[in-house]
């Protein structure tokens, strides 16, 4: 059995594994565990998602961000 130590390092190299699209999917995927009737947005052409990746109405709005690259403007940003 893989200790706790084990499986943190397995989700940080998942996490760090995945691109944008892929980390988003990802993220959303995880939360429809625990929400299952979570509507995933999808981006419309150039209008994106409105920075709207999932919902629950009334409940819950996802926001995913996933920069390519950690600069101090995105660490202010997150």
């Amino acid at each position: 059995m893989a200790s706790l130590l084990d499986m943190e390092e397995k989700i940080k190299l998942i996490f760090s594994e995945k691109d944008g699209n892929e980390f988003e999917n990802f993220v959303v995927s995880l939360y429809k565990i625990k929400y299952p009737d979570l509507k995933a947005v999808k981006p419309q052409g150039q209008l994106g998602d409105g920075a709207n990746d999932g919902y629950l109405s009334g409940e819950l709005l996802l926001r995913v961000y996933a920069p390519e690259n950690i600069k101090a403007d995105v660490i202010k940003k997150i």
